[in-house]
Order: C-alpha cells, then sequence, then structure tokens
C-alpha cells in the first residue's frame, strides 16, 4: 500500500468508483445542461466555445501520448 493510500485510509475516506453506464448519464447530461446555457447565457456561451475549439486541438495530443497523457478524449 502506498503512503497516499495509507493516510487516505486512515482518515476513514471510502474510495468508490462509478459504473460505466452512471458515467455516460453523468456525460450526456452534462452536455444537455451545457447546450440549455448556452442558450441563456452569451457568455457561458463564449467561454465554451472557445472551451470546445481549444479542445479538438488537444484531442490530437492526447492521442499522441495514449495512456500516458494527461486527460481523455471525451467521444462527443
Amino acid at each position: 500500500m502506498t503512503v497516499t493510500n495509507q493516510m487516505i485510509e486512515d482518515q476513514g475516506v471510502t474510495v468508490t468508483s462509478l459504473s460505466d453506464e452512471d458515467m455516460q448519464l453523468i456525460r450526456e447530461t452534462c452536455i444537455e445542461t451545457y447546450k440549455e446555457e448556452c442558450e441563456i447565457n452569451p457568455n457561458f456561451k463564449m467561454v465554451y466555445e472557445s472551451m470546445q475549439a481549444y479542445r479538438e486541438t488537444a484531442n490530437n495530443y492526447r492521442d499522441w501520448t495514449g495512456d500516458y497523457g494527461f486527460g481523455f478524449n471525451r467521444g462527443e
């Protein structure tokens, strides 16, 4: 057990994970919420569209780095 894992365990933290189905539902709900917010908030829309454009560029880098990179590419 790593030192970090031991510290977490010593504090009484229980680490859990969500199912793939739950994660997919969360992603879909987030995307729906983002689209709704874009319709009513022009500032949110500007930032969201800018982030999406950056993501398209960053996805290429993440693809190149494979499992050794930071983050993941959403299939949106």
